[in-house]
This record gives structure tokens, C-alpha cells and sequence, in this order.
């Protein structure tokens, strides 16, 4: 009986206090695109182009096979 009283006064407590942290978060409105926290015209770019550190290409041939061999196989 002795814990069980300083805990739900610290559940409490902590629940006041994770409510008003909370209830100040929600001041903030999601925006759904990147353009709504650009300044206008405070963004420009130069140059048009793409540079990789690495590149690695590899292919690899797709086997295919015939219906006709398919079927001849069942």
C-alpha cells in the first residue's frame, strides 16, 4: 500500500506534464509539399546535372523461353 500511492501520484504528475508538452506540439501544421518552406525566389540553381560518388553498373541476361517449349516439357 505504501509504493502504490507514490506511484499514482507520479503517474499523475507525469501525465500533467506529458499533456502540456503535448498541447504544444500541436501548433505545427504539416505541409505537403517541399515548395511551402522555400522563401520565394531565395532558392536557384546554376547548373542542371547529377554527380555520383560511385557508379556501378551491371546486366544480366533475362532467360527466356518459348511457349512452345514450355508446352512440349508438360
Amino acid at each position: 500500500m505504501q509504493i502504490i500511492v507514490p506511484l499514482i501520484i507520479g503517474l499523475i504528475v507525469g501525465g500533467i506534464v506529458l499533456a502540456s508538452l503535448l498541447s504544444q506540439l500541436k501548433s505545427v501544421v504539416k505541409q505537403h509539399s517541399a515548395a511551402d518552406y522555400v522563401k520565394k525566389s531565395s532558392l536557384q540553381f546554376s547548373r542542371k546535372e547529377d554527380i555520383f560518388l560511385y557508379q556501378k553498373t551491371e546486366r544480366t541476361a533475362i532467360q527466356q523461353q518459348n511457349n512452345q517449349q514450355q508446352n512440349n516439357s508438360k
